[in-house]
């Protein structure tokens, strides 16, 4: 996102994430149609130090460590967010799904919001890629209507899928939860999967202690629910009732102060019309 701020005539130009460079599914960011001169340009410094490298030859990198994994049959995760990033992912690993024909191979999207981001995708290509615009009007063709590529939305719709080796695009990228902190968890100890970062890592994440501790050992927490058996049980159902019991009751105690009050005022206006009566009765008389 952009931002412009005027102030006294003058243009304030906040930028501190944008990318001049030309993606797939997005035209890259040129600030000089947007703004004239502006008094002030705010952006980051954060990829300032990391060389260019090639798109051909990181896309081709990425793309031959996970053939290599899926031949060996081994599972490729790719931590992403739930959009942004995947978008561009997406149209790639589609694109190379299609042109080679891999169907003895899973491509899948799982993030508990992955139908809403396609459907979401393919209603605004107006302000994507100019050639995902052009192709849509010549041949009717939406770039994020994928074939090969198939959606879940949490770690059981996965399961369901035929036992294949698979690359799979999981939420979330810091992996601090969601379905990619559980294929980690899954997958990790198999030394024929893969586990490949697309994007800089959230300082202090599990992803973090990820990317830079390639080094050594890298401890995870691991939460799971199991049911309670035996005594544990019995002593969880008899701690239930007994709140059961203290909830009624004290529901109970406020309906019958309720009810005292309620009482306690018919009462006093009962006593006061029949005062007024009295005095009414009196006049007349």
């Amino acid at each position: 996102t952009v931002w412009r701020i005027n102030g006294d005539g003058e243009d304030v130009v906040y930028a501190v994430d944008i990318n001049h460079r030309k993606d797939l599914h997005l035209n890259g960011a040129n600030l000089e149609q947007i703004f004239d001169k502006p008094a002030l340009m705010i952006t980051s410094g954060s990829s300032s130090l990391v060389s260019p490298v090639s798109k051909q030859a990181r896309d081709r990198e990425f793309l031959g460590s996970i053939m290599n994994t899926l031949r060996h049959d081994g599972n490729v995760l790719l931590p992403v967010d739930t959009a942004g990033r995947v978008l561009e992912l997406i149209c790639l690993l589609e694109t190379h799904w299609q042109k080679n024909q891999l169907g003895n191979y899973e491509l899948v999207l799982l993030t508990s919001v992955a139908y809403n981001t396609m459907e979401f995708a393919k209603s605004q290509l107006e302000w994507m890629n100019t050639s995902f615009t052009t192709s849509f009007e010549h041949t009717r063709t939406n770039a994020f209507s994928t074939k090969f590529m198939k959606i879940c939305h949490s770690k059981s719709d996965l399961l369901k899928l035929p036992k294949k080796p698979r690359v799979v695009m999981a939420s979330l990228a810091s992996m601090e939860s969601g379905p990619a902190r559980e294929l980690l968890i899954d997958w990790a100890m198999v030394p024929n999967n893969l586990i490949v970062f697309t994007q800089s890592p959230v300082a202090d994440s599990l992803g973090h202690h990820l990317q830079t501790g390639l080094s050594g050992s890298v401890r995870v927490q691991v939460s799971r629910r199991i049911p309670l058996e035996g005594k544990e049980l019995e002593q969880h159902i008899m701690m239930e009732e007994e709140k059961r019991i203290k909830e009624e009751k004290g529901e109970k105690g406020v309906d019958t102060k309720e009810n005292a009050a309620f009482s306690l005022e018919s009462a006093r206006t009962a006593s006061g019309a029949l005062a007024r009566l009295a005095r009414t009765s009196n006049g007349l008389s």
